[in-house]
């Protein structure tokens, strides 16, 4: 039985709320117009460049009830030929800067943060990268009002039977593609 690339880390799924469909709501900083739902998370053909090419799920907007002052995220999972690794891309859209660094600070204190490797400067200092539920890797961070998330899962097929998984180390090659991931899906909120 094959798993579903989809996170299974508490600290994603507690604080974006994954449970019912909904629709996004424009927040301060875009000027009035409401995003489409793939334009806060990565496009199936950015993850097919860094070699996800498969699409697990397209984006997908959920209402979040769980966070105060947030009140959607949209999720956009991958995973490579090989069905071996998986990428996820997530944003949780808050209704304030104040909201969104809140709601991140909040899931910080969940996690253990991995030291061994450091987030990319450009995301800002709240970015964080967490190895708690390893063989899945994810670094978190606050854009205006948005928390963002980009997760890579290095052994999809470690938890395919198990709910006991051995740390799956993240190779040196594997931080700069979700480095590189992270820094895109940055990108789409200027």
């Amino acid at each position: 039985m094959k798993r579903s690339i989809r996170p299974r880390n508490q600290f994603v799924v507690g604080f974006c709320g994954l449970a019912v469909a909904g629709l996004l709501v424009a927040s301060p900083g875009l000027a009035g117009a409401t995003p489409s739902v793939g334009s806060t998370v990565l496009s199936p053909s950015f993850a097919k460049s860094i070699g996800f090419s498969k699409t697990v799920q397209p984006a997908k907007q959920t209402k979040v009830t769980t966070q105060k002052g947030c009140t959607a995220s949209v999720e956009a999972v991958y995973e490579d030929a090989g069905g071996k690794t998986g990428l996820v891309s997530e944003t949780l859209q808050c209704n304030s800067a104040s909201a969104a660094t809140k709601a991140l600070t909040s899931a910080r204190k969940q996690v253990k943060v991995d030291t061994s490797f450091k987030a990319p400067k450009k995301l800002g200092s709240t970015a964080f990268v967490t190895a708690t539920d390893a063989p899945e890797y994810l670094i978190a961070w606050v854009n205006g009002a948005r928390v963002a998330i980009t997760a890579v899962d290095v052994n999809i097929a470690s938890t395919a039977t198990s709910t006991t998984v051995a740390s799956s180390p993240l190779t040196a090659a594997q931080m700069k593609t979700l480095s590189t991931a992270a820094l895109k899906q940055n990108s789409l909120y200027h």
